[in-house]
């Protein structure tokens, strides 16, 4: 192989270099973009979580008092029981509405939630391809 060739080839290779490393920057650019595009998306499902939360608790806070007295004030007496046993009813009943709300709540976030895992698995594949790609290129230059 005279130098004329040699040269050749290398201006050949390091073109092949250069365009493989664009494709790889715009691969990654692309994935980079992807990412943020799903962390935007898990910071806003988060978001709706801690709202539908947080009114849950306010909810729950707020009402308790007023609804346990008023409860067991009017059903004094009824069946038998005192208007503290009505506050213990009422209250067990609102208790167990903003326990609902939580528990339904968190079963939609765990359902719909995907955070990150799109990215991390296309990133995952991205390197396994750059991994065998490399490989290959490397056994493929060693038999040339």
């Amino acid at each position: 192989m005279n130098a004329q060739e040699r040269e050749s080839l290398f201006a050949e290779v390091s073109a092949e270099a250069a365009a493989l490393a664009d494709e790889v920057r715009a691969l990654f650019d692309a994935r980079w973009r992807l990412l943020r595009l799903e962390a935007s998306a898990a910071r806003d499902q988060l978001r709706r979580l801690a709202i539908c939360l947080g009114i849950a608790v306010v909810a729950a806070l707020s009402s308790l008092p007023v609804f346990v007295v008023a409860a067991g004030d009017a059903l004094d007496g009824v069946g038998g029981l005192p208007s503290w046993a009505w506050h213990l009813t009422s209250g067990g009943v609102l208790l167990i509405g903003a326990a609902l709300i939580t528990w339904l709540a968190w079963r939609r976030f765990q359902r719909e939630f995907v955070g990150l895992s799109e990215s991390v698995e296309e990133l995952r594949e991205d390197a396994v391809w750059l991994r065998e790609f490399s490989t290959r290129d490397a056994q493929e230059t060693r038999h040339s």
